[in-house]
């Protein structure tokens, strides 16, 4: 489900970069509201108690959110500089389970503290900002689509991550690109910027000596 999420994030960036009217939006949107009845009731039981217990953490039973709690107490903990490089508790002792995969920003954010969590955004930020400067250097609208849609994909992915790890968002299973464990992620971002750097090298055209 984490998949069908970011594709349809990447569909709704792609089409409004390459300039759909803003009043198919609204009518998009309201199509899409209409049928969340539908995506509910198709959801599986164990999705349904996430959400569930995302807005109602008193009626966890089952201990599903055991992993957010945890994830929380390790980026509390962590403080302006975190405990030290491998030193964390939560992660160290598996009180934090997943933590290299969903929950990496928590073990990150204990073991360099809040300091370390600032440097990893900048960096994500640095990222998307020279994937948005291939956009705009991009030569036709095709470039600026692959573009804008990596951008797109990096970016909805690190904020689902982040926001799953806070606490503001359900448990969804997307990783952190670039960062989380996982061959199949990393190659999916790195051919993703491939495309990118494709784009940058053809902005101009190749002068051949004679």
């Amino acid at each position: 489900m984490g998949t069908a999420i970011v594709l349809v994030a990447l569909w709704l960036g792609l089409i409004f970069v390459a300039g759909t009217r803003p009043t198919h939006l609204v009518l998009l949107a309201a199509g899409l509201a209409a049928t969340a009845p539908v995506l509910w009731f198709s959801m599986k039981g164990y999705m349904k108690e996430r959400v569930l217990v995302f807005l109602n953490p008193a009626s966890d039973v089952s201990g599903i959110s055991y992993n957010t709690n945890q994830a929380l107490i390790s980026i509390g903990s962590g403080g302006w500089f975190g405990k030290g490089l491998l030193h964390g508790t939560q992660s160290q002792l598996y009180f934090l389970r997943v933590r290299h995969t969903d929950y990496v920003f928590s073990v990150l954010c204990e073991e360099l503290g809040f300091v370390g969590a600032l440097a990893l955004l900048g960096l994500l930020a640095f990222i998307l900002w020279r994937i948005l400067r291939a956009a705009r250097l991009a030569r036709d609208s095709f470039g600026r689509l692959i573009a804008c849609g990596v951008a797109v994909m990096i970016f909805f992915q690190s904020a689902v991550n982040i926001a799953v790890n806070v606490g503001l968002m359900p448990v969804t299973g997307l990783t952190l690109p670039l960062v989380s464990y996982g061959g199949s992620s990393l190659w999916t971002t790195l051919l993703g910027i491939g495309l990118v750097e494709s784009v940058v090298m053809r902005h101009r055209r190749l002068d051949f000596a004679e």
